[in-house]
């Protein structure tokens, strides 16, 4: 039956994946949905797209899970772009009450752009790989131009860890109209106010669904791994062209 050799294929990569990681690990995410997109738009190239990037902890880890993946299957590590924002000078002020959280303030959460850099060059030679970071606060630094020079990057992974309702808004309604189906995001801080729904990341989220974009669909299909922060992304006019990430 051909269910047995996919079921095997899953299991070897299964095993492979809990040699290089733990299997609660961001890592282990960034590996599985790498996997996925490539399997699924048959292509080696890829866009990651980070918001929020603080002093580089995530992008370490999607890093550290890019070059096992490359080594796997022999692909070029440089080969993939990134692309990084963050005001690299703290959180902002809060915008909306939906930003409320009593754990965070603003100038928290800062590094510089330059501490930063440090940090991930240690993991890449930022000379030869294709690292882009756009500096700015959200509501400056996505403008209508750098969306129309980006539409030819789209992403295929997203990792948004901007904690307030606010800024998870303003990537959103940035990004979205550009993304492809298929896209998956991360939320890091998508559980600050409890699951309420009109709170923090979730209001943001709701609020993009019913709008007239698409939908960002909670994803199980990589287990439990990341405590619901996954979800894909469904244009409403569903894209039936084959795309490559």
């Amino acid at each position: 039956m051909l269910i047995r050799p996919l079921v095997r294929q899953r299991a070897k990569l299964d095993m492979f994946f809990m040699k290089q990681f733990r299997a609660n690990s961001l890592s282990t995410w960034f590996l599985r949905a790498m996997h996925q997109q490539h399997r699924q738009r048959g292509g080696p190239e890829g866009n990651y797209y980070e918001f929020g990037v603080g002093k580089g902890h995530t992008m370490g880890r999607f890093l550290r899970a890019l070059r096992v993946f490359c080594d796997a299957d022999n692909l070029d590590l440089y080969a993939y772009s990134m692309f990084l924002f963050d005001s690299f000078e703290g959180m902002p002020p809060k915008a909306s009450a939906r930003d409320d959280h009593p754990g965070f303030h603003e100038g928290m959460i800062r590094f510089s752009l330059e501490e930063t850099k440090a940090r991930i060059a240690k993991q890449l030679d930022l000379s030869r790989g294709k690292v882009r970071f756009v500096k700015g606060f959200f509501e400056n630094s996505l403008t209508a131009e750098l969306a129309g020079e980006l539409a030819a990057h789209p992403p295929s992974i997203v990792t948004v860890d901007v904690d307030y309702y606010s800024s998870t808004r303003s990537v959103l309604e940035w990004l979205l109209p550009f993304a492809p189906t298929g896209c998956l995001f991360y939320f890091d801080d998508i559980w600050l106010f409890h699951g309420h729904p009109e709170m923090g990341q979730i209001a943001a989220i709701n609020e993009v669904n019913r709008g007239d974009l698409g939908h960002l669909i909670p994803y199980p299909a990589f287990g439990t791994t990341v405590g619901g922060r996954s979800f894909v992304f469904a244009r409403k006019e569903v894209e039936l062209q084959k795309a490559r990430w």
